[in-house]
């Protein structure tokens, strides 16, 4: 009598697939920020122009608010998770220009015991209990800054925290009075920040020119972010670095035709 066969058994079919991590609803990547100047050119013909960049939304009668521009890695916490954006085009990819925002970058849950979030998670080990005390759609934004996670900041010994820049309710950015109020009921490091009545191209570069350090620390500042007083749409971000990349004035003669 021949051997009966049994049911084959298909190791294939009975894997468990891998859950993806789950990204929460509404929650947007940290938003692309134009720079406050006009631009034009490539390459060794890049030149920022000394007027004001129409996309910002920003005019020369805005009030707006000066924050630092932390050099550090962009992150985002909610009451659930704590998310960082990868960028899905490799550095110096010209077709990145080119797509929308959200084709552009992604959301990755961040797994803070892995060995390659380390240097994130010393960053925000003291505020991950704060974090689960937001209510429901609140995502903060912050740059994760460390003594291992930018060249900014090796020579300062064990240095890892982080600095909240903005706040979003269900994907809406709120304007930065709400971002100050945040962080002072969660006792969160918030960016140094002034207040500026007007603006204009003279002014935002003499800034940039006499930037100097941060506010709570002697490395060099990375430069400044701009925002409108009252819409928190309007946006834009200059660079200590970019002060080469400015064109000259014009002769004062010129100035007077």
């Amino acid at each position: 009598m021949g051997k009966k066969k049994g049911k084959r058994n298909n190791n294939n079919n009975n894997k468990k697939k891998k859950k993806e991590p789950e990204i929460e609803d509404n929650l947007k990547t940290q938003r692309k920020i134009n720079h406050i100047l006009e631009s034009s050119g490539r390459g060794d013909n890049f030149v920022y122009h000394r007027y004001l960049n129409r996309k910002c939304g920003i005019s020369s009668e805005s009030e707006v608010y000066l924050t630092e521009k932390w050099d550090g890695t962009t992150v985002q916490a909610t009451n659930k998770a704590v998310y960082k954006r990868f960028d899905n085009f490799k550095r110096g990819d010209p077709k990145k220009r080119a797509v929308k925002e959200d084709e552009r970058y992604r959301i990755e849950k961040l797994d803070l015991d892995s060995p390659k979030n380390a240097l994130i998670g010393k960053c925000v080990e003291n505020y991950l209990d704060i974090f689960t005390q937001f209510e429901d759609g609140l995502c903060c934004y912050f740059e994760a800054v460390g003594t291992g996670i930018n060249a900014r900041f090796k020579e300062v010994y064990d240095y890892y925290d982080i600095k909240v820049f903005d706040f979003a309710k269900n994907g809406v950015y709120l304007d930065f009075d709400a971002t100050i109020a945040l962080c002072e009921e969660f006792n969160l490091p918030i960016v140094g920040y002034q207040i500026l009545d007007s603006i204009t191209v003279e002014s935002i570069i003499e800034k940039i020119s006499n930037c100097g350090d941060y506010d709570d620390i002697d490395v060099e500042s990375e430069g400044y972010v701009i925002r409108h007083l009252e819409d928190p749409t309007k946006i834009a971000k200059i660079r200590v670095e970019d002060l080469d990349k400015i064109e000259a004035p014009p002769d004062l003669e010129i100035q007077t035709l």
